[in-house]
This record gives structure tokens, sequence and C-alpha cells, in this order.
């Protein structure tokens, strides 16, 4: 008898988007051979701003090169977001690399179909508008891709040396923490204050105000607040901000945070999971049923975390 192994959770969230991958490939390489008689040679491979070519290939090397771009590309960020062994990430790296080959794919099609006929490729003409119906193919199948790809490992379960807090019979609580960055907050008042200078010794005030407004965002992202209660983790950073529900939150314990280890400072997305981070030191993680770990630096984590675990608690023992 043969036994057959059903095949791991990380080629199963690799196969949807290996998939739209290859399908892209094989868009792209199949317009170009299927048009190679109607196009100059050599094609034009580059546009600038103004729409007229400004680089050249031969139709065989430009072949060559939208497989090779196609294809390495987006199975770089594939690979770059596989590497979490819980595959947390495995979703938003299936929808960066899906969406960003069929993007690649789109141009292909896009820049070829404006040669077609044409003699000399100097001729042709790319408007910068025909990049709009290749980004919007470019996020729709990102989105699909993400939504369909399988989630990561689930959380394990909540560990019982945890902390909690002690809460009577009908007692409700809610805690609620937070910080702001000091150095965001500087650099984006400096940005403000050299924006109002610039708007008032330059006639051409469009730098300024985009300095200001640039400024003014990043001024707003300073201040992050946490919140627990009853219905799970509110978290907001600035004008960003979500509620994670009590029904998907697994676990939830202090941390000391690095920020490197998230790649900086701010709202943060890497191998170690999802990240609001304004300094280093102590920061409330929640694990997720999904599998993607949460985290947020904000002081008194410990007792955040203890009010998440104990609600949860409360929330197990009502089901059953």
């Amino acid at each position: 008898m043969t036994q057959t192994t059903a095949p791991t959770g990380r080629v199963r969230r690799l196969a949807l988007p290996a998939a739209i991958i290859l399908a892209c490939v094989v868009v792209s390489v199949g317009t170009l051979l299927a048009w190679r008689d109607r196009l100059p040679e050599p094609m034009a491979t580059h546009f600038g701003v103004g729409g007229q070519a400004d680089g050249f290939m031969s139709r065989s090397t430009n072949l060559v090169t939208s497989l090779l771009m196609t294809l390495i590309v987006p199975a770089v960020l594939l690979a770059a977001f596989s590497v979490d062994k819980r595959g947390s990430m495995g979703r938003l790296g299936a929808g960066l690399a899906a969406g960003t080959a069929a993007f690649l794919a789109a141009l292909t099609v896009l820049s070829a179909h404006v040669q077609l006929a044409l003699a000399d490729a100097h001729e042709a003409r790319f408007s910068m508008l025909m990049l709009l119906p290749g980004t919007a193919i470019g996020v729709a199948i990102a989105a699909l891709a993400y939504r369909f790809t399988p989630p990561g490992a689930a959380a394990p379960p909540l560990p019982d040396d945890q902390p909690r807090l002690t809460l009577r019979p009908g007692e409700r609580a809610v805690w609620t923490s937070q910080a702001t960055s000091k150095v965001v907050l500087f650099a984006g008042l400096v940005a403000v204050a050299v924006g109002v200078v610039l708007a008032v010794v330059q006639p051409d005030v469009i730098p300024a105000v985009i300095l200001i407004v640039l400024g003014a965002l990043l001024a707003g992202l300073a201040p992050v607040r946490a919140t627990v209660d009853e219905r799970g983790l509110a978290w907001r950073m600035g004008f960003l901000g979500r509620r994670i529900p009590l029904s998907r939150i697994t676990s939830a314990r202090e941390v000391d945070v690095e920020p490197m280890r998230y790649g900086g400072w701010g709202y943060r997305i890497s191998g170690q999971g999802v990240a609001v981070i304004v300094a280093a030191g102590p920061g409330l993680r929640i694990s997720r049923r999904d599998g993607n770990d949460f985290t947020i630096t904000v002081p008194d984590a410990r007792t955040g975390a203890a009010l998440l675990n104990t609600l949860l608690d409360q929330s197990a023992q009502t089901r059953a």
C-alpha cells in the first residue's frame, strides 16, 4: 500500500501565488511571441516622462528580460516573506508577489501594444495614464491572492503561566495606555517649520506646502494608544488604528521590544509580525488565531496583557 502525505502548510501557502506568477510569465512571453512579427526591431523598452521612447532592446533581448523580470522579482518577494516558520507573513508576501507579477505582465503587454505595426520604435508613445490599468490589475490580483492564500499556523493556546488579573464575578475592567515618540514628533514639527520658512522666502509654494503636509502627517503619527476591554484590543497611531476582536486573540504577554528587529520605528511589517513601535522597551504582544503576532510599545504593558488573558479565560468559560 502506498501512503501519501498531505502537503505542508507552507506548500499550500505558496501554491496560489506561484501559480499566478507563472501565469503572468506565460502572458508576458506569450504576448511578445504572438505579436513578434508585428513589433519593430529593435523595440522601445523605456519611455520618458513625456511618453517618448528613450530606451531600446532587440525583440529577443526584450523577451528574455520580460521573462526574467516577471519571474524573479515576484519570486524574491515571495521568498522574503516566507522565511517565517509560522507563515504569519505568508499572505502578505503572496499578495505582494502576485500583484507585482501582474503589474509587470500588464506593463509588458501595454508597452508592446503601443508599438504594434510600427516600423520604427522611436514613433511609439506611452502615456503615463496607461500605468493606471496596469496598477489596477496589480492591486486586484494582489487582493485576490491575499484573500485566498491560507493563513499561517494557528497560535498555541493560552499558557497557564501568563499574567492574569483577579476580577470578581460581573466586574468589568478597561485598561488603556499611551506613549509618544519624541523623535517622530520633533521631526514632523521641524518639517512643518522648514516648510513655513520656504513658503515665505520662495515664490514657488508647492514644495513648501508638500513639506508642511508631510510634516503634519508625521507629527500626527507620534502618539500611540492601546485599549483593552471585553471587545479585545484597540490601538491607534495618529490617524491609523483598528480593533482586534477578542475572538481572534489567543494570548497576550509583555515583551522587551528592540525596534531594529522589526526594521525600525513606526508601523512595521516584518517576520516578527505587525508592530507599532515608538520606542525601545516594554511592549504588549498578542498572538492571534491566524498565527500573526501584533506588538505595540506602550507603558504598563504587563497589566494590559494580564487583563486580556483574564478576558480570554472568561470568554472560554462562557463558551464552555
